[in-house]
C-alpha cells in the first residue's frame, strides 16, 4: 500500500524494508531513490531491531501500526521525513509520531502527509481519535497539528497532547 499525492509518496515499510532502513542508505538503494546522509540514533535502531520488527512479524496484517512510514518527495526522489503509529489502536484511539528531515523543513511536507494519512485512517480503519504529543516549544509541529484540525487535549509540564476526532 502506498499513499500518493502529486508531490508525495507515503510508504509503510514492511519488515524487510524496515531492516534495510536501519542499515545506512540500503533502503534508498533498494528503492532507487536519492541517497542522503540520514542519521538514525542507536536508541531508535535498537528499538526497531528488538521490538518493532518483532511486532510486525507477530501481527503482519496490522504491520502499518508498528512500522515506520517514509515520506518521499517525488520531485527530489528523496526521503523527506518519517511517520509512525505508536502501536495498534486501543478503544478507537491511536497515537502518531512524525519528523521532517532538516533539509525539508518549512515546506508543508509534513502537514500534507499527515492530512493524507488521517484521511486514510478514517476511511480504512475503525479509529475515531488520533493523538499526537509535542514539546510545548516545538512550534513547527504544533502548526502541523493545527493545520490538520487537532485540538489541544492535555498539557503536562513542557508537553502538549493533541487530539483529532473523526
Amino acid at each position: 500500500m502506498i499513499i500518493e499525492t502529486e508531490e508525495l509518496k507515503i510508504i509503510p515499510l514492511n519488515s524487510k524494508q524496515l531492516l534495510s532502513y536501519t542499515e545506512g542508505n540500503q533502503l534508498e538503494k533498494e528503492l532507487r531513490i536519492h541517497e542522503k546522509d540520514r542519521f538514525m540514533s542507536e536508541t531508535v535502531k535498537m528499538k526497531i531491531l528488538s521490538k518493532i520488527l518483532k511486532n510486525i512479524n507477530e501481527d503482519e496484517e496490522n504491520f502499518y501500526f508498528y512500522t515506520f512510514w517514509i515520506i518521499i518527495l517525488k520531485k527530489e526522489n528523496e526521503i523527506a521525513g518519517e511517520f509512525c503509529f505508536k502501536g495498534k489502536p486501543k478503544n478507537g484511539r491511536v497515537e502518531i509520531g512524525y519528523a521532517t528531515f532538516p533539509k525539508f523543513h518549512n515546506r508543508g511536507i509534513m502537514s500534507k502527509s499527515i492530512e493524507k494519512i488521517i484521511e486514510w485512517v478514517f476511511i480504512n480503519t475503525e479509529i475515531t481519535n488520533i493523538i499526537a504529543e509535542t514539546d510545548s516549544q516545538n512550534l513547527s509541529s504544533i502548526q502541523v497539528l493545527k493545520k490538520n484540525k487537532f485540538k489541544l487535549f492535555q498539557s503536562q509540564a513542557n508537553n502538549f497532547i493533541w487530539m483529532r476526532t473523526k
